[in-house]
């Protein structure tokens, strides 16, 4: 039986085989669409846009390859779409890291740095992050488990007040929040067929790998697993801002690889 192809859009700003890695490893096939113009993008039933570096670099990348259009085209289908790290950041207003860049604006927000005065900028290290629409009835959403540590890696965010919160989440998305010292960002974001993480589920071990899945799997909302095999299983030191010191294995490159964060 042939394998079912996800599609991955690669502008070329990061090295993607983590990535691929994981979804191999998950039982499907891997195809890399550089740009928009390329029929496999109509063609795509699962679509993942993954982005690493600078916002603005990569959102000029993403334009001049010409997937503004297809892709938005693409969300009209229904077909689910997966943005991970710059990917989550691009579905944004704009971000202060480049003012002069037009983000594609599916929320109204602009990204901003995180505060360096109670804490080390760039965010880098393992983190929790919650799901409180749906964790308070013991459920969440494609399987990102609050009792969970996922990799994170950057200095911008959306990071959120309460209230903004509320707008955002009045408007038909459902978010995870994280927590960095004093400061709450949007750790993922979903609505309808869009779903999107700022952390790299690809570099998150056996919990990111479940995230992939259900993505995959398209299971958007189920129970939280009190005993999952995504539960951390090692011993955890967390420190002040919310970071944590652990070892855990990724899939990266060519093998399985074990990553030693802080």
């Amino acid at each position: 039986m042939a394998k079912e192809i996800v599609h991955i859009i690669d502008v070329e700003s990061g090295n993607l085989r983590s990535l691929q890695n994981a979804i191999e490893y998950l039982g499907y096939e891997v195809t890399f669409i550089k740009d928009g113009s390329d029929p496999a993008l109509q063609e795509a039933s699962k679509l993942i846009l993954p982005g690493v570096g600078n916002f603005g670099h990569f959102v000029k990348q993403f334009r001049q390859r010409n997937f503004v259009e297809p892709v938005q085209e693409y969300i009209k289908t229904g077909k689910p779409l997966f943005g991970i790290c710059v990917g989550l950041q691009t579905f944004f207003s704009g971000s202060e890291e480049s003012k002069d860049v037009d983000g594609l604006g599916l929320i109204d927000l602009q990204l901003s740095k995180f505060d360096d005065s109670d804490k080390s900028v760039p965010h880098i290290g393992w983190n929790s992050l919650s799901v409180p629409k749906y964790n308070k009835d013991g459920k969440t959403l494609y399987s990102m488990y609050p009792d969970s540590y996922y990799y994170f890696v950057h200095s911008y965010a959306a990071v959120v007040s309460d209230s903004q919160i509320a707008k955002i989440e009045s408007q038909g998305w459902d978010l995870a929040i994280g927590q960095y010292a004093s400061e709450k960002f949007l750790a993922a974001i979903s609505k309808d067929n869009i779903f999107a993480t700022q952390f790299h589920p690809e570099k998150s071990g056996l919990a990111g790998l479940k995230i992939i899945q259900s993505f995959l799997k398209q299971d958007k909302v189920g129970f939280i697993k009190t005993n999952s095999s995504t539960k951390t299983d090692v011993k955890i030191e967390t420190t002040p801002t919310g970071l944590t010191r652990r070892v855990i294995a990724c899939l990266d490159r060519n093998q399985k690889e074990e990553t030693s964060e802080t």
